[in-house]
């Protein structure tokens, strides 16, 4: 009887199918096996895939972020300094226009090398600050460099962007105006440096007309000051060919547009004022100027026509060097 059970027990389970009891353990024993066998297939596909083989450090890499693979490898090329227009790609045969693109890079570099190096150098000078420790500065938005650049105090400086001659008398700056500023300080000296913009607007025979009346009233609120007229500064190559050629095609040009014609002819005529009203003439704009007679690309900020940090150390030192010249 046992063995007839048996094989009654057995053809039931064929009919049917065998019921087997899963436990946890059979459940990750499975799951562990099907892993291996896609890893197996995995590798053998990359294995294919790749002409070198499967390697460790490929593998490896294959499972870091791809962030971390890029900035793992060695690149073939330096990537762009900022303000280049070319980008980081991967290496690929030269073409003319890379090559092109390549060699204003270079020029490009080369001309910033040289500009930081005239910048570090112009850096260096300095100036004389308790020379100018009592002194005014009346002048325009070139003048209020002065105080942005950390040069001077601002009750050393009486200047803002636009002002002119006649604006320098009627207006004020920060609420004071040019006679309370006199009075309270009571400077040694008065520099005066204005006619960048007003050329702009006005002729020259204007600008100049206004100016001795602005070195009459100074000198009179001012008695017992030095006063001077300062040259005002050249304007760079660049900004001057945009000036003619826009004048040329009868197109209408900024307010601050000169040239440095126009920059010559008011400083000759500035310094005949000068001496006419009694008071003396710093001439900077040769200190200034290169080889050509432009603004020197060293000291002019990008328009062509303001100042560069550094170059008021230039700028002071030269007026010290006149002021003292004349005294001697």
């Amino acid at each position: 009887m046992p063995k007839l059970k048996v094989k009654r027990e057995f053809e039931h389970g064929v009919r049917t199918g065998i019921r087997l009891t899963l436990t946890p353990a059979v459940v990750v024993l499975n799951i562990c096996i099907v892993i291996v066998l896609l890893l197996i297939v995995a590798f053998s596909v990359l294995y294919l895939m790749s002409d070198d083989g499967i390697t460790l450090d490929g593998i490896i890499a294959g499972m870091k972020p791809a962030a971390a693979v890029t900035s793992a490898a060695a690149p073939e090329s330096e990537p762009p300094q900022p303000g280049t227009i070319e980008t980081w790609a991967e290496k690929t045969e030269p073409t003319e226009s890379a090559e092109t693109e390549s060699t204003e890079s270079s020029e490009a570099e080369s001309s910033e090398t040289t500009e930081e190096e005239s910048t570090a150098n112009m850096n260096a000078v300095g100036f004389d600050r308790e020379f100018f420790a009592n002194s005014l500065f009346i002048g325009d938005s070139i003048f209020t460099g002065l105080v942005n650049y950390d040069i001077l105090p601002q009750k050393n400086v009486f200047a803002k962007i636009g002002l002119n001659p006649g604006s320098a008398l009627t207006g004020d700056v920060e609420g004071e105006s040019l006679s309370a500023r006199i009075k309270r300080i009571q400077p040694e000296a008065v520099y005066i440096m204005l006619g960048t913009n007003g050329l702009a607007y006005l002729r020259t025979g204007d600008m100049i007309g206004g100016m001795e009346n602005l070195l009459r009233e100074i000198s009179r609120d001012a008695a017992g000051a030095r006063v001077y007229a300062i040259s005002i500064p050249p304007v760079t190559k660049t900004h001057e060919n945009k000036v003619t050629a826009a004048r040329a095609a009868g197109a209408a040009v900024k307010g601050d547009s000169i040239t440095n014609e126009d920059v010559n002819l008011y400083n000759a005529e500035l310094k005949k004022a000068a001496a006419a009203a009694g008071v003396g003439y710093i001439n900077t704009h040769d200190k200034l100027v290169d080889s050509g007679g432009y603004f020197d690309v060293n000291y002019a900020e990008q328009d062509g026509m303001h100042f560069r940090g550094p170059t008021y150390s230039v700028f002071l030192n030269e007026i010290k060097k006149q002021v003292e010249s004349e005294v001697d």
